[in-house]
């Protein structure tokens, strides 16, 4: 399967191999996220399939996979072929110069422009990305309180991989480092579980600004020392896990059609909660197994789903021919500016154009599907090729730029 130029957005450290069908994944997740955002403002929660709707929030969970992936997976790299950790200083570089500047334009466009809730009045918390940890965690742009938590993630990272390489575990760095991803993961699922059984547990801070790392990051650097220990050959610790490598290569649809079952669980069984919201009319009233089975299955419908694109994605297949697809590649490379942009537009259209008040609910709810998210994708392709490539191609060091332009 050819792998085009990549964007600049998604070129991974020097040295590092690109996994080019995450860029699809990432596009579908946009979708769905457009999707469970458009039927919200349109108060359209209300017909036979608002849970299989809300259950697309899962898309978030799959945001949270693959940047623990795609982020951890060079430090793991570097161990497994015992090499110094990655610099640690460029690594931040990276993550501003991808982050701040479509963040910062998209803040200061909305908020002079359509207005945007408490901007003004608490702009600093809001534009260093730690206004969730205000009593006000949804001002400026509503939906970025999950780059807030990526932010904490970020931190975490590198703190946690120079930490890791002192630990193994009989021997095996691989097995040391999954031991303490498991430990992460279960700190975040206790915390959950407590935060439930007493909201007031944890004084007046909700769930997104307790300092955590949520279980789909810490899944997805999981994902990142398997696929490490499993494809370097001069790897120090041989990898135990390539039969699981091979199954998913080999038999990507059965891996989705199991995400399909735990979708369908999510939806149907333990249907009312999303992992992330509440359906309207059932805050604080569902039971434990709804409550967790429906946020379990949600990460194992994220967890199989990404798996294709990230273990064996040259190996074909009409999963992968589905993820190659051009359009979807796109959709995901311009993802980050759409994400910004699409829930102020799609309020601004529910609010200001008569058009979507005047149809019925269902036409009303598809329309704003279709309209805000074409208006969505184009803020998004204008944010990308506008502003965020500009920073992008500076994400290497000047003089690591120029050695890759020098003549051979």
């Amino acid at each position: 399967m050819a792998d085009p130029k990549p964007s600049p957005a998604l070129t991974p450290p020097p040295g590092n191999p690109r996994f080019p069908l995450a860029d699809s994944v990432r596009g579908v997740a946009l979708i769905g996220i457009i999707i469970v955002h458009a039927f919200f403002v349109s108060g359209a929660f209300e017909d036979g399939f608002e849970p299989m709707v809300i259950e697309l929030a899962i898309a978030l969970q799959v945001f949270f996979i693959l940047s623990g992936f795609l982020l951890y997976r060079p430090f793991a790299a570097a161990r497994a072929a015992g090499k110094p950790v990655p610099s640690i200083r460029t690594y931040f570089r990276r993550r501003v110069l991808r982050i701040i500047p479509a963040y910062w334009l998209a803040l200061t466009v909305l908020g002079l422009t359509i207005g945007l809730y408490g901007l003004w009045e608490d702009w600093l918390p809001i534009y260093t990305q730690t206004q969730i940890y205000t009593d006000t965690p949804l001002a400026g742009i509503a939906p970025t309180w999950s780059l807030a938590v990526e932010a904490r993630c970020y931190l975490f990272l590198p703190l946690f991989a120079l930490l890791a390489r002192r630990l193994r575990l009989r021997g095996s760095w691989v097995a040391g480092e999954l031991a303490v991803i498991g430990l992460v993961i279960l700190v975040f699922e206790v915390v959950r579980v407590l935060d439930r059984a007493d909201p007031g547990l944890f004084g007046n801070l909700q769930l997104m600004a307790i300092p955590v790392i949520p279980s789909s990051f810490a899944i997805g650097m999981g994902l990142a020392v398997l696929s490490a220990a499993s494809a370097d050959p001069q790897a120090k610790d041989p990898s135990k896990v390539s039969s699981v490598h091979a199954f998913i290569a080999r038999h990507p649809a059965r891996v989705w059609a199991g995400a399909l079952v735990f979708f369908l669980a999510a939806s149907f069984i333990f249907r009312g909660y999303s992992g992330i919201v509440e359906l309207p009319g059932t805050a604080g009233q569902l039971g434990w197994v709804n409550y967790l089975g429906d946020w379990w299955a949600g990460l194992a419908v994220a967890l199989l789903w990404v798996l294709p694109a990230l273990f064996g994605d040259s190996a074909g297949g009409w999963v992968r021919a589905i993820l190659a697809n051009r359009a979807l590649t796109w959709l995901g490379v311009i993802s980050y500016g759409a994400y910004l942009w699409h829930f102020t537009i799609q309020n601004e259209l529910q609010r200001s154009v008569s058009f979507f008040a005047d149809l019925p609910l269902g036409a009303s709810t598809v329309a704003m599907v279709a309209v805000g998210g074409v208006v969505s994708v184009v803020a998004g392709a204008l944010s990308y090729y506008g502003v965020e490539l500009y920073f992008l191609r500076r994400k290497e060091p000047r003089w690591r730029r120029r050695a890759r332009t020098a003549p051979a």
